[in-house]
């Protein structure tokens, strides 16, 4: 299925605003450096070209032509001649990831024999148009060598009418025959709101009816539409007919094949047809496209000669560069790349790729042409957080005069010492803050400096300040029975679990020496907030003061305890991998709470370090981090902005949520997720007593479309207070975060109690059972809710339902610790002495 949706397609930068952004200064790094100029751009071959492929209809292909080159394309019209009749190529489907439909030779452009009839090559094109006199039924005219080209390339392909759907056919794809009948129609419904919004919205915006309906041509096509009364499982249903049940004749297969089903060219076409047309091919094109945070744009195939020219005149073994895959690579294709001089550094998105490359590269190397689409610099501009890069930063991030807080990050393969001589002669001097990632002050011209360097990646505004994010939590969360706790002695006697051996790191505003903490602090961290020790307090409270401190009427003895009782506390304020390496190395935590704000939204800098900590691909100088949980609030933006606001306006009435300010505007509802971390266990909020969704919890999904919150516990209760030896209640996130991390906590110690020479659980250990194990929330019709509370998600305008299974909005469910424990006995119990990895 194709990924969420974001603006895509951005024709030629400005490079006037790019240089005056960027000016170029004199190097102040040492000299074996290469800095890209100030005013380096992208090359001009971000217009696409498109082959329109016909059999006899020239006047229709001349159309299509003519449209595009008119609407900022390159287009040619081939003709292509008949084949033996009734051949078919079927076009094998891998479903791997949700990746869509690709080939075992996916990418591949291989050199078509000219036979009589002249089979074109068509590997010099970005896009296909397929042509509806090109065939009908099961038969297409093409050349079976055609077919096979076609199928072997990468570039998107559209079929027009009755051919395309026969093309589809023949490649055995499930948008084409058989599939689907020929009905008359001028007009479509829009389908899949949501997926399907880019074809009605970029770049040409389509006036649709109150109904959804658009007139694409002046009168009836004959056209082919698809039976489809469920969605695709790789596809995307963008257009019903008008007045037709479950009959689409635009619709996507993957990410590469989209099907037109009118038959009629371009002069048939009302104005918002032919807008549509350009849309569906920019659809396509997404495939293609390159998100960076700066810019997005579909670059043309090839190396660019902006990265060739720069490799020829560095005096360095190798350039960092944007490299752009026909596909997702296996050990074996990453291993040639590297043999053949590109070394594949990180991940982006889609098959874009950081990849290191040698200055001695041969681009004509036929493993080059085959594996990679496209390789080209990452520009200054590139590198700089566009707000930064505009001045326009958080209060927080302005130190003294015109500096800015920033973070730094070079490339992974830079050598510290070579990281280290970049960052010299800074004032104030340059600190580390993460493996790669440094912390200064700098001013824009300083900033626009440093982002020319090879060796950089990625420049934002950072580290943020700590912005933080709270009886019956233990029931709900199944924890009394996995306890087993005989409060009846003093101190309390745990016949179940209780944490023992275990130790949690606290990332907050410190832990007060509460009498519930006695002997069980690793390490002094005074909280002059309050917000860390009820966090710390919601893990590992022992309760002992409940009875003598009981903020109710009564309280019974030890009725206050946290869900790990017997657990050690590591508190700390921040996260720098100083810190991360103590409570690791030092202090032994497995799993460590954060209830603040990782970012916006945005996967950043800080995610990114936070996803390296939690595979233990972290290191603090030479000294390598274990694999470490992450447990982080998913934040309470539900209903209202509390925190990445435009301006904030008086504070008004308490709602129960800590802090409290009232802003205008800012990410609530869907969307609001601020730890986007992959690899961290993000938890939303319930209200307590119950399986309700609070309303104050964000919901997902994150920014690039993942599941976020995972999963769900108490947001309300009682826990220890910081300036007394009493307890205080809070509502948030915060409180349901500490919640599940004390019952990772329990889960750690049961898992040493049956696997007593395993070692630590790795994180994807704790964080798969812990999702598995989870008790589905799903909103019942009568069910105390959103909608009869009557409140509605602030984006969408309707009502908050959350669904069986998998949501955004609950994740896999409120965490159930009998179940989680279980899961480890029954290992444990195998007979052949198995345990989980």
């Amino acid at each position: 299925m194709r990924r969420s949706i974001q603006p895509v397609f951005v024709f030629c930068l400005l490079l006037s605003l790019l240089s005056a952004l960027f000016p170029a200064n004199p190097p102040r790094v040492a000299a074996q450096s290469w800095r890209w100029p100030a005013t380096a751009a992208q090359a001009t071959n971000d217009i696409l070209s498109v082959a329109v492929l016909y059999r006899d209809d020239r006047a229709a292909a001349d159309g299509f032509v003519a449209l595009l080159n008119a609407r900022g394309f390159t287009a040619q019209a081939l003709q292509i001649e008949s084949g033996p009749a009734g051949t078919t190529i079927f076009l094998p489907i891998i479903r791997a990831g949700g990746a869509g439909v690709s080939t075992q030779q996916s990418g591949v452009s291989r050199s078509v024999a000219q036979p009589a009839q002249s089979t074109p090559d068509l590997s010099a094109f970005d896009l296909l148009v397929v042509g509806a006199d090109t065939g009908a039924g099961a038969n297409w005219a093409g050349s079976a060598a055609l077919r096979e080209h076609i199928r072997d390339l990468s570039a998107p392909v559209l079929g027009v009418g009755a051919g395309g759907h026969a093309l589809f056919g023949a490649l055995g794809l499930d948008i084409g025959h058989p599939q689907g009948q020929t009905i008359r129609a001028d007009s479509v419904r829009q389908a899949e709101v949501g997926a399907s919004q880019p074809l009605y919205t970029i770049p040409n915006t389509i006036t649709l009816s109150a109904g959804g309906e658009v007139q694409l041509y002046s009168a009836d096509q004959d056209t082919i539409a698809l039976a489809l009364p469920e969605p695709l499982p790789l596809g995307v249903r963008l257009a019903a007919a008008t007045g037709q049940v479950d009959r689409f004749p635009i619709v996507q297969s993957g990410e590469r094949f989209l099907l037109w089903g009118f038959d009629g060219a371009p002069p048939a076409m009302t104005e918002a047809g032919r807008d549509l047309f350009l849309n569906a091919l920019h659809f396509q094109a997404t495939a293609f496209a390159v998100p960076l945070r700066a810019r997005t744009f579909v670059p043309r195939a090839g190396i660019e000669q902006t990265l060739l020219d720069a490799l020829r005149d560095t005096s360095l073994p190798d350039l960092h560069a944007l490299v752009q895959l026909n596909t997702l690579p296996d050990n074996a294709a990453s291993a040639t790349l590297a043999q053949r001089g590109i070394r594949l550094l990180d991940f982006i998105e889609g098959s874009l790729f950081t990849a290191s490359i040698d200055k001695a590269l041969n681009p004509t190397q036929p493993d080059i042409a085959a594996l990679v689409r496209w390789a080209g610099p990452l520009l200054p501009g590139d590198k700089v957080e566009p707000l930064l890069a505009a001045g326009t930063v958080p209060d927080w991030a302005r130190a003294d005069g015109e500096k800015l807080l920033v973070l730094v990050t070079v490339f992974p393969d830079v050598a510290d010492a070579d990281a280290e001589t970049l960052m010299q002669g800074f004032d104030p001097a340059a600190t580390p803050h993460a493996e790669h990632v440094w912390q200064l002050q700098l001013t824009l011209a300083q900033i626009a400096q440093l982002s020319q360097e090879d060796r950089v990646f990625w420049i934002e505004p950072g580290p943020a300040p700590l912005r933080i994010i709270n009886d019956t939590t233990r029931g709900d969360l199944m924890v009394n029975p996995v306890q087993d706790a005989d409060t009846a002695s003093n101190p309390a006697y745990y016949r179940g679990l209780d944490g023992r051996g275990v130790t949690v790191a606290v990332f907050d505003t410190g832990v007060a020496p509460h009498p519930d903490f006695s002997g069980r602090l690793a390490r002094a961290a005074a909280d002059g907030n309050g917000h860390g020790s009820h966090v710390a307090g919601i893990v590992a409270a022992s309760g002992a003061m409940s009875a003598s401190m009981c903020p109710f009427v009564s309280c019974a003895p030890f009725e206050l305890r946290g869900m790990a009782p017997g657990a050690r506390i590591a508190p700390y304020y921040g996260w720098t991998s100083a810190e991360m390496n103590e409570a690791v190395n030092t202090h032994g935590s497995t799993i460590s709470n954060h209830s603040y704000i990782l970012s916006c939204g945005e996967y950043n800098s800080g995610a990114q370090n936070v996803d390296k900590l939690v595979r233990g691909d972290e290191r603090h100088g030479d000294t390598p981090i274990p694999a470490h949980q992450a447990v982080w609030a998913a934040a309470n933006q539900g209903d209202w902005p509390q925190y990445c606001t435009t301006r904030t306006i008086p504070d008004g009435p308490d709602d129960g949520t800590e802090p409290d300010p009232d802003p205008e505007s800012g990410p609530r509802g869907y969307y609001s997720v601020l730890g986007p971390a992959k690899n961290a266990l993000s938890v939303g909020a319930t209200n307590p007593g119950s399986r309700d969704l609070a309303a104050f919890s964000s919901r997902g999904p994150t920014f690039d479309g993942r599941l976020k919150p995972e999963v769900m516990a108490p947001g309300c209760g009682q826990s220890t207070d910081h300036d007394s030896s009493g307890y205080v209640g809070k509502c948030g996130t915060s409180m349901a975060s500490p919640a599940v991390a004390g019952v990772l906590a329990l889960m750690t110690e049961q898992y040493h109690r049956s696997f007593p020479a395993a070692g630590r659980p790795l994180p994807a250990t704790l964080r798969a059972i812990a999702i598995q194990t989870a008790t589905d929330m799903e909103h019942q019709p009568g069910q105390p809710g959103f909608s009869e509370y009557g409140w509605n998600d602030p984006d969408s305008g309707e009502p908050v339902i959350f669904h069986r299974g998998p949501d955004w909005s609950t994740g896999y469910g409120i965490v159930d610790a009998v179940r989680l424990c279980l899961v480890e006995l029954e290992e444990a119990a195998k007979p052949d002495g198995s345990r989980p990895a």
